[in-house]
């Protein structure tokens, strides 16, 4: 497999955005790790807006868990899953990590949002881990209302928020 394996290697917002414009010359990847780099909203939206452009169009795997994305990365993400524009660029993303990364009950809804909207390229994804997000109830209830729509989705991690009713 081809693989990028670049887990706590101290990236940050200024790395990400020359790394995210170098995923347009990389069709081969298919493994990605940049969990733990402090890419922080601006380096995690250059890395998705990357992928939304047609990088590295082989990605099954994608880590950007411990980035402190916010609420900011994760409508970031929810753009790249919302996409229907024809575009098969990432309808192979089969894994994605997204945990830790602050995203509160604004991001999970907007996560859930893409999640549930027909013709967004969530049909290959299989695995997708929202875990120690900040998610409340509120996040939760949208989350698991997107799943009544969307049928690819085998798991989602909700491990380590504040769910409480």
């Amino acid at each position: 497999l081809p693989i990028c394996e670049l887990h706590h290697y101290g990236v940050g917002p200024r790395g990400a955005v020359p790394f995210a414009a170098s995923l347009h010359a990389n069709s081969h990847v298919e493994v990605l790790n940049l969990s733990d780099n402090g890419l922080g909203p601006i380096g995690v939206a250059a890395m998705l807006g990357a992928l939304k452009g047609g990088g590295a169009p082989a990605l099954t795997e994608l880590d950007l868990s411990q980035n402190q994305a916010g609420q900011e990365g994760a409508e970031a993400l929810a753009a790249l899953l919302l996409d229907a524009s024809g575009r098969a660029d990432i309808t192979g993303l089969a894994t994605l990590d997204f945990g830790n990364n602050g995203i509160g009950d604004p991001g999970a809804k907007a996560i859930a949002a893409a999640l549930a909207q027909p013709g967004g390229r969530t049909d290959d994804l299989k695995a997708f881990s929202l875990a120690r997000n900040e998610i409340t109830a509120e996040g939760a209830n949208a989350l698991a209302a997107s799943l009544s729509s969307n049928h690819s989705l085998e798991s989602l991690s909700l491990q380590g928020n504040s769910i409480v009713e």
